[in-house]
């Protein structure tokens, strides 16, 4: 994410719903960078620096607008892949398993 890119999202318009979309997008930005790059390097302290005033501002934006904060529910975790994975092989070891058991009751007939 870029500022670049915000700028022209918004003018297009349709992307950003709310206050809180663009404000999102912009912490993206400070994330990214500290994600890329590496601790206590030159562009990691601006990030933060620039992270730091971003949210002076957009606290200031939203006290002189009466914008109050929206606080999105927190995700549902996923099922991680490797449970679903090993769901799929316990029922088909369950699967072959009754099938044997089958097989033994005819023979045993």
């Amino acid at each position: 994410m870029d500022f670049a890119t915000i700028k022209n999202a918004l003018l297009k318009g349709g992307k950003y719903i709310t206050f809180d979309d663009v404000f999102a997008e912009i912490q993206l930005i400070w994330d990214n960078c500290k994600t890329y790059n590496m601790a206590g390097s030159e562009i990691y302290k601006l990030a933060e620096y620039m992270e730091k005033l971003s949210k002076r501002t957009i606290q200031k934006f939203r006290s002189a607008n009466g914008i109050q904060q929206v606080q999105a529910p927190a995700p549902q975790p996923l099922p991680s892949k490797k449970s679903s994975r090993n769901d799929s092989v316990e029922r088909r070891i369950e699967g072959k398993a009754k099938k044997e058991d089958s097989a033994e009751e005819e023979e045993e007939e």
